[in-house]
């Protein structure tokens, strides 16, 4: 009798960390990152325009069912005079949503073993994630690079998404880096991962 109660103990425990009470007392789907409980596909890609004064769309298809929900956009362009670089991440559709600062507009910056909730700040549009500029001493410039957003010099950090399906809502994680080594900033494409969630179970 003892050892049923202590399984519908620990049963219960492992329910509430997939859902908790959000602030409106409504239902909250967790996810915690590096969930093995995930579908998740490996990359070694590295992500940067092939030419000078070029630009990349990089396309992602979370689930794999032929149609892109994301794309990451790079460009760069450099001369003697000055250097500028663009990085951001694209909603396709207003069902494929992007976690992001409340203020700052851009991803928020995940480490492995934060909580995805659904209930975040969740923002499906282009999404600014770095921009840099510099212009040489020879051309009247500082020879400072200048930044305006927060992903810069980062190794394996996540970007939390959500694609709302007709059946159910994907939510899960992107885990990039980008080397302040490479003249254009690339983007280093290490993992996709999603769980599956019904939409009765999100709130």
């Amino acid at each position: 009798m003892l050892s049923i109660i202590v399984c519908i103990g620990f049963l219960a425990s492992c329910e509430k960390d997939n859902s908790a009470k959000n602030t409106d007392g409504q239902l909250d789907t967790l996810l915690i990152i590096g969930n093995a409980g995930t579908s998740a596909e490996l990359f070694d890609t590295i992500i940067y325009p092939a030419q000078r004064c070029d630009s990349i769309l990089y396309h992602m298809d979370i689930d794999s069912d032929s149609v892109n929900d994301f794309d990451f956009y790079i460009y760069y362009c450099y001369s003697p005079c000055t250097y500028m670089s663009d990085m951001r991440i694209d909603c396709l559709t207003d069902k494929c949503k992007i976690l992001c600062n409340d203020t700052l507009q851009t991803p928020v910056i995940l480490e492995l073993g934060d909580t995805l909730r659904s209930s975040g700040n969740w923002i499906s549009q282009r999404i600014h994630m770095l921009s840099t500029s510099n212009t040489s001493e020879f051309c009247g410039g500082d020879e400072v690079t200048h930044f305006t957003g927060n992903w810069h010099d980062l190794t394996n950090k996540y970007i939390g998404f959500m694609v709302e399906k007709d059946d159910n809502i994907l939510l899960g994680w992107i885990k990039i880096s980008i080397n302040k080594s490479y003249k254009n900033y690339p983007i280093e494409l290490h993992e996709i991962a999603y769980k599956k969630v019904a939409h009765s179970q999100r709130f």
